[in-house]
């Protein structure tokens, strides 16, 4: 599934009285939720693209911190030889 800009809205009380529908609807594009006088207040979306959304946010952070480990241990080294070329 492919993630694109939601593109309806839908109000709490048409939610409780067509909710089968909107979760089939949910299967094909995520279904925004508007419970505060018209304010987009929570997102139904597939139960996969959900796990999907998460793993790709858990990679990311993971590459994230790998390269700021990175980028210390990098700096260290350099540290490091600046202080060993001083010493010669």
């Amino acid at each position: 599934m492919m993630l694109t800009q939601i593109q309806k809205n839908i109000g709490i009380s048409e939610l409780r009285g067509k909710l089968s529908k909107y979760f089939r609807d949910a299967g094909k594009a995520p279904v925004i939720v508007t419970m505060d006088r018209g304010k987009r207040t929570r997102v139904v979306i597939d139960v996969d693209v959900y796990n999907a959304l998460v793993h790709t946010w858990g990679e990311q952070n993971k590459q994230e911190e790998l390269q700021k480990e990175f980028n210390a241990w990098e700096r260290a080294s350099d540290e490091a030889l600046v202080a060993m070329e001083k010493k010669q």
